[in-house]
């Protein structure tokens, strides 16, 4: 979605309005710091969106949760 490599088992509005979230905060990126990226090699960011807390629990137990993860991981619940 955009430019990010969306990964998600929620349903796709909640999904894309993540995204759009996140392009905002991109965005802002751009303007701060325009030089970090210039002429550098940025991949796509992964933003994965699990259903529940409990599934986003399940994949931190399955060894998905690490420190050096280069995906945002969050999840769609409105608790």
């Amino acid at each position: 979605m955009g430019r990010f490599l969306m990964v998600f088992s929620c349903d796709e509005k909640f999904a894309r309005k993540v995204a759009d979230q996140a392009e905002v905060v991109w965005q802002w990126l751009d303007a701060t710091f325009p030089f970090v990226g210039d002429k550098e090699y940025v991949r796509a960011p992964v933003i994965r969106v699990c259903k529940s807390q409990d599934e986003l629990n399940q994949f931190r137990k399955a060894g998905g949760w690490s420190w050096n993860n280069l995906e945002i991981v969050t999840c769609q619940d409105y608790g």
